[in-house]
């Protein structure tokens, strides 16, 4: 008997073993619900020599097993060809091809054992009729098709949990995996370690390094079934239970898509440098006219004298903390025209006094925690927002917040995509004093 293989898609899988005389010569199939399947049978009939009969399907029923109760519509079929008509009385056979399809809604239990039964009819010669003169039955042990859900996406803290539950027999296994859905890419994170597994709740955290820059909204969680082999004793008549292997196809069940409660906004591997507010007490310039404005309400100047170098790092970075005068902050736009400054005052030797180092957000910085991007935060509404720093072994090793303007960051460096600068409160008269931090793979906390 030769057996055609399918694809299965359907909530309940069940695999079927078609039994001949010899139990070596056994072949399988499996089918679900809602699906087909084709298998070719040879069937005989009762022929009085001379005489000539019509063989043809009389009915096709679902049969449990363990009770012999048909289950009402659980199946349906068709022979290929329709009727046979055989007279050969030494050898009145005929091959049919069996066409079945399952039911959608069949009432099943997991472990049951059911067969698909085809009557075949016959009508001889002399008229009569007989449907019991040959059976093809088919038997089959069920397992509950596997459903794959996501239950917890937590992007912000690396948690995600998927669950494969339905085989409670525990029968099939395969790999269990979580895919990121982006505007242009779909990262993906094995759950169990990528080890196989027959089922269960599982996490599944990305390898972070490994995320691509983009907004991901949704997860689809993902079982790879391979094609394997398992043992299963099912009742082949009379009691007798026989161990028979049943080969399970490849096959890949997936989970509906699962929406995010907000974006996961990743910015992928940046590069990060450290700026400080440049102290005079560490710089070793000469000493140098400046011009300090108390306020750029009344922009009054007075003359002073600072460190050379110091003044050249508070025109680099923004603000200063002075020797003598406090914390200064570069002039800018301030007190521009019509206001008459003295003779001598430019840009690069005018500081406006400061009662706190605040960044271009106008809030106070703060050592570690504060960062300047390369598109101003007070321009593009990203003032206050917060950054996750992962580093190569998967842990979120910081949380800055963007605070500042670094309009120097605008590329990246050794192949990541950006550059940020980050707030340090280590005393020192450059930025080459306190260091880079490196590289981290970021994401947008809110």
């Amino acid at each position: 008997m030769k057996l055609a293989p399918f694809i299965c898609a359907a909530p309940w899988l069940f695999v079927f073993v078609l039994l001949n005389s010899s139990p070596a010569r056994a072949q399988q199939f499996s089918a679900v619900p809602d699906e087909s399947f084709d298998y070719d049978d040879t069937v005989g009939a009762d022929v009085s020599p001379g005489c000539s009969a019509t063989l043809s399907l009389d009915q096709i029923v679902l049969r449990e097993q363990q009770t012999g109760t048909i289950v009402p519509g659980g199946v349906s079929g068709s022979f290929t060809p329709a009727s046979v008509t055989v007279s050969d009385w030494h050898n009145p056979a005929a091959t049919f091809h069996l066409h079945a399809t399952l039911a959608a809604d069949v009432p099943v239990g997991t472990g049951k054992t059911y067969s698909i039964d085809a009557y075949v009819g016959e009508t001889t010669c002399a008229g009569g009729y007989n449907s019991d003169s040959a059976v093809i039955s088919v038997p089959g042990f069920l397992i509950q098709r596997p459903l794959v859900s996501m239950q917890r996406a937590i992007p912000v803290n690396n948690d995600f949990e998927v669950a494969v539950s339905g085989d409670t027999a525990g029968l099939i296994y395969g790999n269990v995996s979580i895919t990121a859905q982006g505007a242009n890419n779909s990262p993906a994170a094995d759950a169990n370690g990528g080890i196989p597994t027959t089922g269960g709740t599982l996490s599944a955290p990305f390898n972070l390094f490994s995320v691509p820059a983009d907004v991901y909204t949704s997860m689809i969680a993902t079982w790879t079934v391979p094609a394997h082999t398992l043992s299963v004793a099912i009742d082949v008549g009379y009691g007798v239970a026989r161990p028979v292997q049943f080969s399970i196809p490849s096959e890949t069940y997936q989970s509906a898509a699962f929406p995010l409660a907000s974006p996961w906004n990743v910015a992928g591997i940046i590069r990060y440098s450290q700026y400080n507010t440049p102290t005079e007490s560490a710089c070793s310039g000469t000493p140098a006219t400046a011009y300090l404005v108390e306020s750029s309400r009344n922009c009054t100047f007075s003359q002073t004298t600072l460190d050379s170098k110091f003044m050249s790092q508070v025109v680099l970075n923004g603000t200063g903390i002075s020797l003598n005068n406090g914390i200064l902050k570069y002039i800018g736009s301030n007190c521009g025209f019509p206001i008459q400054w003295p003779t001598g005052a430019t840009k690069q030797n005018t500081f406006l006094k400061a009662s706190v180092v605040a960044g271009s957000c106008n809030s106070e910085l703060t050592g570690g925690q504060s960062v300047a991007t390369a598109d101003n935060p007070a321009t593009n509404g990203t003032c206050g927002k917060g950054l996750g720093l992962v580093n190569t072994s998967n842990v979120t090793v910081y949380n800055k917040t963007i605070q500042d303007w670094c309009p120097g960051c605008s590329t990246g460096f050794n192949g990541t995509r950006g550059h940020i600068d980050s707030y340090s409160s280590v005393t020192a008269c450059t930025p080459s004093g306190v260091g880079d931090l490196g590289n981290f793979w970021t994401v947008h906390n809110n």
